[in-house]
């Protein structure tokens, strides 16, 4: 059904347990595991914030993923996120425009778009407040199955956005930045 829909792994595997097909209460369960695991917090200061990354980035601990979570802690001691997404929708010249489109029609700023090999990921230039996330978050489903409905979910369980900056074992393909709305 994957194959023939191009509907991410869960949405088709859920299907087929409304079909009857398989044991539903195993795909349930399966579907809403959350995986909550240790973090490790890096506080990024502004200045030489590039010079610091560059630095994660180049350390051999990285074995797992390297994250950037939404949060930021304002001067003022105020906290706004950065609005990310995850797309389910493989890169090229036909599906770029359309993640253009649902960015430019979501209205929260300008993103930078990054090629991860198999999906788009965005990361806005502008700061929302946790009801502004949420609002964002929960507009961008209804794009679905343009977006990542799972990214989003998870996001929405914790209350920030926390997307892959950097290539890991398992996902071995570098990002490639694309261009901004």
């Amino acid at each position: 059904m994957r194959q023939k829909t191009l509907l991410p792994f869960w949405d088709s595997a859920l299907a087929q347990a409304l079909q009857g097909s398989m044991d539903a209460h195993q795909i349930i369960d399966a579907a809403l595991f959350h995986n909550t695991q240790p973090e490790v917090w890096h506080k990024i200061e502004a200045v030489n914030a590039e010079k610091y990354l560059d630095n994660l980035l180049s350390n051999e601990w990285i074995k797992s993923t390297l994250a950037l979570s939404s949060g930021v802690t304002l001067s003022d001691g105020s906290r706004r996120h950065i609005p990310m997404l995850d797309f389910h929708i493989p890169p090229n010249d036909v599906t770029y425009a359309t993640v253009v489109k649902c960015l430019n029609s979501l209205a929260v700023g300008k993103f930078a778009i990054v090629d991860f090999g198999k999906s788009f990921h965005a990361y806005g230039m502008s700061l929302l407040d946790a009801g502004g996330l949420k609002d964002f978050l929960s507009r961008a489903l209804l794009l679905s199955p343009i977006v990542d409905t799972r990214y989003i979910a998870h996001q929405l369980r914790d209350n920030q956005c926390k997307l892959r900056v950097a290539a890991t074992p398992r996902k071995p393909t570098e990002p490639r930045f694309l261009g901004t709305t």
